[in-house]
């Protein structure tokens, strides 16, 4: 996959020839990803339990993790939208997008007035805006096409559950009772159709994700 980014895709994205690197990043065992402007917005009394980690991700052999959305950057003008990374080996891709933030914003909500459709639905359109842009890529399309298993992985991590840490212990535990409860009903519920064969799910943080 790397090099059909670092050579088709990018002959067929820049025309004017410029050398694109794809960072690559081998997991296997335990590793922990994160997306820096995900958790650059974390507030202050939130930095001590962040340790910027978003996706925890279990492995029991390598997995490639290509830096997608810090490459399409690298591309002038570049049509469509980014998601943070792709996971892929020979028998699954995945193409990953991490937000780490309050649970209220993955809902649809309001802006300064305006109405928002939340980072659940806004995650989906933007890896679907990365997948249309790789499947035109006849290589990544025929590979694609060929793995038995593809998803669209959004990540998150909801900070307000680490509000309640600091609060009397039976309060904490009701509250967090409620809080994963509701997760993971709405995990449950979420599983969506996306276009090339993927699925849409949510992943939320502390629970390990298993390859």
């Amino acid at each position: 996959m790397k090099q059909w980014l670092e050579n088709q895709f990018a002959q067929h994205y820049d025309t004017q020839g410029n050398r694109h690197v794809v960072h690559e990043e081998v997991l296997v065992g335990d590793a922990a990803l994160h997306d820096a402007h995900a958790c650059g917005s974390c507030m202050p009394f939130f930095s001590s339990t962040c340790e910027h980690e978003t996706f925890r991700i279990h492995t029991a052999h390598p997995v490639s993790c290509l830096a997608l959305e810090e490459f399409f950057n690298g591309f002038r003008n570049l049509p469509g939208e980014r998601c943070d990374v792709m996971l892929v080996d020979e028998r699954k891709v995945a193409l990953v997008d991490m937000y780490c933030g309050m649970s209220d914003y993955l809902e649809p909500h309001a802006v300064d007035g305006k109405k928002t459709i939340g980072k659940k639905a806004k995650v989906r359109q933007q890896i679907e805006s990365a997948l249309t842009r790789l499947c035109s890529i006849p290589e990544i399309a025929s590979f694609l096409a060929g793995v038995p298993e593809k998803v669209g992985i959004f990540a998150y991590r909801a900070k307000d559950e680490e509000l309640f840490v600091n609060v009397p212990r039976q309060v904490s535990r009701s509250m967090n009772m409620f809080l994963r409860l509701n997760k993971a009903q709405n995990e449950r519920r979420l599983s969506l159709p996306m276009p090339h064969g993927f699925v849409y799910v949510m992943h939320a943080f502390p629970a390990l994700y298993e390859w």
